[in-house]
């Protein structure tokens, strides 16, 4: 059996490191519960996450450090702590698609779906319906990605048609027969 040190030292040098390399015969399982060498394993793959323990996976300070290395090692998390606010606005803050994992009450949370897309405009997709709607959250996200807008709430597309089509009129003339043309003002938003 390998030393925790040794094993250390081999995630330090690998040059190649595969999660399931923790499996290994001469790998004792109780590494995969030791929040030193799945941090290091994490920093070689981010994927490596999927073999810490339950026990990890449900430790909040092991969490965070996790989700400040990728965001998306929230998918990994208890139950518990997919609804723990600090850990999920970590991980959003990392990576704004994470909060496909945030709790069903988080994805009503203001703060944390602005974390999310102002990182990444297209997690409004995983915002609650409230939000979508919510003028302040669609336009930061379209801010971030305009592709956003693909995202934003039912009763808030009309509002933005309606400014789109009134900002036209301003346009030259040119353009707004070309964007008419093409179907660009009531195709681009859904």
């Amino acid at each position: 059996m390998l030393t925790k040190t040794k094993l250390i030292e081999l995630l330090q040098t690998c040059k190649i490191f595969k999660p399931e390399f923790l499996h290994e015969s001469d790998v004792d399982p109780k590494f995969l519960s030791d929040p030193e060498v799945m941090l290091l394993a994490m920093k070689r793959a981010s994927d490596s996450i999927s073999e810490a323990s339950e026990e990890l996976q449900a430790d909040k300070e092991f969490m965070l450090e996790a989700v400040k290395q990728d965001g998306r090692a929230l998918a990994y998390a208890s139950e518990t702590l997919k609804g723990d606010k600090e850990v999920v606005l970590e991980a959003v803050k990392r990576d704004g698609m994470a909060l496909a994992y945030a709790s069903r009450e988080l994805l009503d949370d203001k703060e944390v779906v602005l974390a999310a897309v102002k990182q990444n405009g297209s997690a409004l997709r995983f915002a609650s319906e409230e939000l979508k709607n919510q003028p302040s959250v669609a336009f930061e996200a379209m801010k971030n990605d305009v592709y956003a807008c693909r995202y934003v709430g039912k009763e808030l597309v009309e509002d933005i048609v309606s400014v789109l089509e009134h900002w036209a009129q301003g346009m030259p003339t040119v353009w707004a027969e070309a964007l008419e043309e093409n179907g660009w003002m009531r195709g681009w938003v859904r």
